[in-house]
Order: C-alpha cells, then structure tokens, then sequence
C-alpha cells in the first residue's frame, strides 16, 4: 500500500475544501510540478511554509503519488548555510516557499540545495501548456510501496546527523501500529472509567 488521496477519508473537509475539490488540487498540483519544474519519480520536493493549509496538504499528497520524496528542511541560523540538514542529502529539485518565509536567508540558502525555488502560491497563477498531461499525470499513481517518501535527518545530537529515508510501506506501517496502539489505549481508558 502507498500513501495517496485514496488512504482519505471521502467525507473529508479540510480547511473549508471538500474531498473531491481536494483531489482536484492534487491533480493539478502533479501537473505544476511536472511540467513546470521537472519533477519526476525519485526526485526530493520541499514545503518551506508555516501554515499546513489546503496548498500544503495537496502538495504533499501530490508528490507522494509521483514517487517524490518530501525532504524535512531547516531554516539557516544566522546564514549558515552549512549547518542545515538539506545540505546532507544531495541535489534536490524543488523547494516551494510560502510569503511569511520568502526571505532573503532562507531563499539564498534553498538556491544553494534547490534546482528550483519558487513561491507556493503559484498554484494560482500558473496555466499549464500541455493539456495532455490531464490524462497522462493527473491519475496516475507512480510510487510503489518502497518508495521514498520522507527524507530527514537523525538529531546529530550524540554524533553527525545522518541521512534518515521513510518509505511508503514504513509510513504506513507505523501508522497502522499507532492506531491500534492508541485505540487499545484508548478503549483501555475508556473501560476504566466506566468502572468507577
């Protein structure tokens, strides 16, 4: 199983979104990317952005049905440049920014990592040229289960931060996990208190 628009609940509404304009956020977001930036599978997309609205969420989704990883960024600490985490993992080639983190520090150091850099919020303005993309892109699903889906770092806390890379099928895994293991929890907690 892969992370995509179909793990979602179809009742979802998310930031005043419905399910089905979401998916179509997600469509559209896959062609952006793809014809615009040259995103392929296997390539790493960073959100450099502080609000996890509908534009974040469909981002993500979008480039986890492309196969992209999502690289985990750090804002550079008075300009150094070499002391965030991006610098470990190698070209990456894009990073979209939202206007609260367009600035001059952040935007020099995502140059330095990033073959692209660009505004989120191109969403709204860009036309895409190629209309057959709707068809090719659109729906298709390229990751597979073993598909990177995260890229991080280790804390570098006790030693050098390494390079940490979360699959599709990990994610999942981990998930599925947690919920059992908070629903057990939970309906524990319940039945506690009913006893009382």
């Amino acid at each position: 199983m892969i992370l995509s628009r179909d793990i979602l609940n179809k009742d979802l509404v998310y930031d005043g979104v419905d399910y089905v304009s979401l998916c179509d956020m997600i469509d559209y977001w896959k062609i952006v990317l793809w014809e615009k930036y040259g995103v392929r599978p296997g390539h790493s997309v960073s959100a450099i952005v502080s609000l996890t609205d509908v534009y974040y969420v469909s981002l993500v989704i979008a480039c986890l049905e492309l196969g992209v990883a999502l690289a985990v960024t750090d804002k550079p600490i008075h300009n150094n440049f070499h002391g965030v985490r991006q610098r470990l993992y190698g070209p990456m080639q894009l990073a979209l920014v939202d206007e609260l983190n367009w600035e001059e520090a952040q935007l020099t150091c995502a140059h330095q990592y990033f073959k692209h850099v660009d505004k989120i919020k191109i969403f709204d303005n860009y036309e895409i040229q190629d209309t057959s993309l709707w068809s090719k892109i659109a729906k298709k699903i390229f990751a597979k289960s073993d598909s990177i889906a995260i890229l991080t770092t280790t804390s570098g806390t006790s030693k050098s931060p390494t390079v940490v890379k979360h699959t599709h099928e990990w994610i999942l895994d981990s998930s599925i996990r947690a919920i059992k293991i908070l629903n057990s929890v939970s309906y524990t907690h319940l039945r506690a208190h009913e006893t009382k």
